[in-house]
């Protein structure tokens, strides 16, 4: 019995370590991390086994900037579920998810926990869905190579409402990922010299950056 745990436990570290060396490889593209993603069949497991906790810290964000429970929320990047279920979970009962991966949305679907679930990759075409929509946009470790861009920002923005929030939960990594985290910032500056973010906070945690936009 120990032997089987230990394989199983070995297979596990694998699946996690082969995915992330292509999901984090700067020469990634959308299609190839779409196609991880909808082959990652244990991605919950994988995730949460290796301590990741970005869905605690959207969470603690929320509930810092005092978001009421009625709020209209989107969470994009959605996949599994995991930020959907810890709002959910506190009394956020208004939710939408976004994501491009359908493997991983119907597993999201499953726990029961948004109104909406919508397939779709954020690039730079407009989305359908009307700008003003939401009291807040997450987005949980989605930013990154052959994830979303910075400049993807605007289209998270024009949906977001005014006076909304953005919040944006992004692995803080060694080279030549902490380029990405410096080009996210400076679109983010840019937002607000062209007056469409009021203000914007970032702090390090542990390994990650949590951002928020004031809208």
């Amino acid at each position: 019995m120990a032997s089987n745990n230990m394989e199983k436990t070995t297979s596990e570290k694998n699946s996690l370590t082969d995915n992330l060396h292509i999901l984090l490889d700067p020469d990634c593209t959308q299609e190839e991390a779409i196609s991880v993603y909808d082959s990652w069949t244990t991605y919950d497991e994988d995730v949460i086994g290796h301590a990741y906790n970005g869905h605690k810290h959207a969470l603690k964000t929320v509930m810092k900037l005092g978001i009421g429970k009625e709020a209209r929320i989107l969470d994009v990047a959605a996949g599994t579920g995991l930020v959907g279920t810890e709002l959910y979970e506190h009394g956020y009962t208004n939710i939408d998810a976004l994501d491009a991966s359908k493997e991983l949305l119907a597993t999201a679907e499953k726990k029961r926990v948004y109104k909406k679930l919508m397939c779709l990759a954020l690039g730079e075409d407009k989305l359908d869905i009307d700008e003003d929509t939401y009291d807040v946009v997450t987005c949980c470790g989605c930013f990154g190579y052959g994830h979303i861009q910075p400049n993807h920002l605007n289209e998270i923005v024009r949906i977001a409402k005014p006076g909304g929030y953005v919040i944006a939960v992004v692995r803080r990594s060694p080279p030549p990922c902490d380029k990405f985290c410096e080009k996210l910032r400076e679109f983010i500056q840019q937002l607000k010299r062209n007056c469409l973010v009021n203000d914007f906070t970032m702090e390090n945690i542990q390994t990650i950056k949590m951002t928020y936009l004031d809208l």
